[in-house]
C-alpha cells in the first residue's frame, strides 16, 4: 500500500512538473471567473440583487392573480421582453415557457398580452410539450409514461427566485468543454511519456510489476480529471454563490426547464447535471489513459481529444434516426448544452424506463469500468 501511494504521488507531480496543465488550470479559471464577475459587474449589475428584488413574489404561485400582474407590468413597458424589477425574470421564464424565443407552428408566438392568464400559460406550455413529444417520435408508451409523470407535478407552479442556480445550469456546458481540453492535453502523455523517456521497458522490468504502477497511474488520472473540473465548476458557479446563494432550489425544476415532466426538484436537477458534469470530466480523464496506452504518442492523444471535443460541440443527427441521434443526445457536451431543451426519448431496460440522465448516468459509469479493465488486460499482457 506504501508503494502504491508513493507511485501515486509521484504521477501526479509529474502530470504538474510539465508547465502545460498548470497554465491550462490557470488560464481557464481565469477566463471562466472572469466571464461570470462580469456578468454581476458589467452586463447585469441588477443580477446581484436578485433575491432581494423579487422579495415579494417569492413563494407565490404562478395563478392568475400573478400572471395578471405581469400582464400589467408588461403592457405598461411595452411588452414582456421589456419587463423588469421585481417581476423582470418571471416575465423572461414566462416568455420562455410559453415558447416565444421558439418558432413552432401551431403554437402562440406573438400572443396578446390582454391574453395572458393561467389556462393560457400552462396550457401554450403543454402544447409545446406534445409538439416536442412528436418532433423527437416518441411511442405511445413514452407518451403515456411522461403524461402520468406531468399529473404528478403541483400546479400553479411556485416562483421563487433563481437566477443563480440557473446561471450555474448554463455554465456547465462551457465549464465542461475547458475541462475536456485541459484532461485531453494534460494526460496525454500519462503513459505515452514513457515511451518517449525510453522507461518503459525498465517499469515493466520492475518487481513491482505493471499491476501497481498502472493503478497508480489511474488514480492520478482520475484525480486530475476531478481536479481540473472542480476548478472550473468553482470558477463559474463561485460568483452566483456569492451574490445569490443556491436560492430557488426547492422549487420545481420546471423553473428551469419549462418543457419537460421530470418530478424533480431544481435542487435535485442540478445536482444530476453536476453529477454528469464530473462523471463525464472522469470518463474523458480513463479515455485519455487508455489512448495514451494504445498510442504510445502525446500529440495524437491530444488532437484526438481535442477532435471528440470539436465533434462534440457541433455535429448531431435528425431526431428523424430516433436509435442514433438518441445514443448521440447522451454524450457529455451535448446533454449539458440541451439541458434547458431536454430529449424526452426513454430507454427500456426490462420493465423500467430511463430517462436521457439516467442512461447518462448508466453509460458513462460503464464505459469508464470497460476502459479501466481493457487498460488492466493490456497491462498484463505486455508482462507475459
Amino acid at each position: 500500500m506504501k508503494l502504491f501511494v508513493t507511485i501515486y504521488l509521484y504521477e501526479i507531480k509529474k502530470i504538474f512538473k510539465t508547465k502545460v496543465p498548470v497554465l491550462l488550470c490557470l488560464l481557464g479559471f481565469v477566463f471562466l471567473f472572469g466571464i461570470t464577475m462580469a456578468d454581476y459587474l458589467v452586463m447585469n449589475p441588477e443580477a446581484k440583487y436578485t433575491v432581494a428584488i423579487e422579495k415579494d413574489i417569492e413563494g407565490k404561485e404562478i395563478d392568475d392573480t400573478l400572471i395578471k400582474k405581469v400582464a400589467t407590468e408588461a403592457a405598461n413597458a411595452g411588452g414582456m421582453t421589456s419587463v423588469s424589477g421585481v417581476y423582470g425574470n418571471l416575465a423572461a421564464y414566462m416568455n420562455r415557457a410559453m415558447g416565444y424565443y421558439m418558432s413552432i407552428e401551431g403554437v402562440a408566438r406573438n400572443y396578446n398580452i390582454s391574453d395572458l392568464s393561467e389556462d393560457y400559460f400552462y396550457q401554450t406550455r403543454i402544447d409545446i410539450i406534445r409538439y416536442l413529444q412528436d418532433y423527437y417520435y416518441l411511442t405511445d408508451v413514452e407518451k403515456t409514461y411522461w403524461q402520468e409523470k406531468e399529473n404528478e407535478i403541483t400546479k400553479p407552479f411556485v416562483w421563487y427566485s433563481n437566477y443563480g442556480i440557473r446561471s450555474i445550469r448554463t455554465s456547465l456546458f462551457p465549464g465542461l468543454a475547458l475541462s475536456l481540453v485541459t484532461i485531453g492535453i494534460s494526460l496525454a502523455g500519462i503513459f505515452a511519456s514513457e515511451k518517449r523517456q525510453r522507461t518503459e521497458a525498465l517499469i515493466l522490468s520492475s518487481k513491482e510489476g505493471k499491476g501497481t504502477i498502472l493503478y497508480a497511474k489511474m488514480l492520478a488520472t482520475v484525480t486530475f480529471s476531478l481536479l481540473a473540473a472542480f476548478l472550473y465548476y468553482f470558477a463559474l458557479s463561485f460568483p452566483h454563490i456569492i451574490f445569490n446563494g443556491f436560492h430557488g432550489l426547492k422549487s420545481v425544476c420546471q423553473i428551469m426547464i419549462p418543457f419537460s415532466s421530470y418530478t424533480y426538484s431544481a435542487g435535485e436537477y442540478l445536482l444530476i447535471l453536476t453529477s454528469l458534469y464530473f462523471l463525464s470530466a472522469v470518463l474523458f480523464g480513463v479515455f485519455t489513459a487508455f489512448l495514451s496506452k494504445m498510442l504510445k504518442n502525446t500529440m495524437a492523444v491530444s488532437g484526438i481529444i481535442c477532435g471528440l471535443v470539436m465533434f462534440d460541440l457541433f455535429f448531431s443527427l435528425s431526431p428523424k434516426l430516433r436509435l442514433l441521434s438518441q445514443i448521440r443526445y447522451l454524450s457529455p457536451l451535448q446533454i449539458l448544452v440541451n439541458s434547458a431543451m431536454a430529449d424526452p426519448r426513454l430507454f427500456k431496460i426490462g420493465s423500467v424506463f430511463l430517462n436521457a440522465y439516467q442512461s447518462a448516468g448508466v453509460a458513462y459509469i460503464l464505459l469508464i469500468i470497460i476502459f479501466i479493465i481493457v487498460l488492466s488486460f493490456f497491462g498484463k499482457k505486455q508482462l507475459e
